[in-house]
């Protein structure tokens, strides 16, 4: 079973030497990536290249903390001799 982990998508750039970063929260790293695969951000992508410049990053950066309850198995029942 994949363990499921709130991860956002974090996108930073650069304007006039200073680091900006804005993030978006997932319920799994999965999700994140499958957004960046269709290219669901990529109109804004090239609008922050054409006002900022080419130094932009995109990545989903997974958190520690589950975001789905993980369902483990009832412990099975034991064996009873005699």
């Amino acid at each position: 079973m994949v363990n499921l982990v709130w991860t956002f998508l974090v996108i930073t750039y650069w304007v006039e030497g200073e680091r900006l970063s804005t993030s978006i929260l997932f319920p799994s790293e999965q999700q994140c990536q499958s957004v960046m695969d269709r290219g669901l951000f990529e109109e804004m992508y090239f609008e922050l290249v054409d006002t900022y410049g080419k130094k932009i990053i995109m990545s989903c950066k997974p958190t520690s903390i589950f975001s789905k309850e993980i369902v483990k198995p009832k412990p099975r029942p034991k064996d009873h001799e005699g």
